[in-house]
């Protein structure tokens, strides 16, 4: 019974993850992505609707994000790029010919390798706590 309570406890800490401000976006898809596994094994419609999400696009957007390699899922989780465009980065990593593309996505794709290829090659930023030691 307290395992039972236990595990119901875990997994309405996840569900509570998934609707915090101030995590980042990559919590929230690890989140989500725990959610899917077991010992829960939600699917994306239980998730959105047990989280309140109107559209269960939402979780999949977030699920989405753990298709990146693992150095843009680290930019995303800075906060060095956005959701958005780590989202463009992984429309590109997905089996879909660029010939399927709408003339519209393909700008968006060329403006995001352009974007992550210029972030790329920055050297690296100094922190302010490297600065503050």
């Amino acid at each position: 019974m307290a395992e039972k309570a236990e595990k119901e406890a875990e997994y309405l800490s996840l569900v509570e993850n998934t609707q915090r401000d101030e995590l980042n976006p990559m919590e929230k898809a690890d989140a989500f992505n725990a959610l899917t596994e077991a010992p829960y094994n939600k699917t994306i419609e239980e998730i959105s609707k047990e989280a309140g999400f109107d559209d269960r696009n939402t979780p999949s957007k977030y699920l989405t994000l753990l298709k990146l390699p693992p150095e843009v899922q680290e930019m995303v989780r800075r906060r060095t790029i956005s959701m958005s465009h780590g989202m463009e980065i992984a429309r590109l990593i997905l089996p879909r010919p660029l010939a399927t593309l709408s003339l519209r996505e393909r700008e968006g794709v060329r403006l995001t390798l352009t974007f992550y290829r210029i972030m790329a090659s920055l050297p690296r930023v100094v922190e302010p706590s490297d600065v503050m030691r």
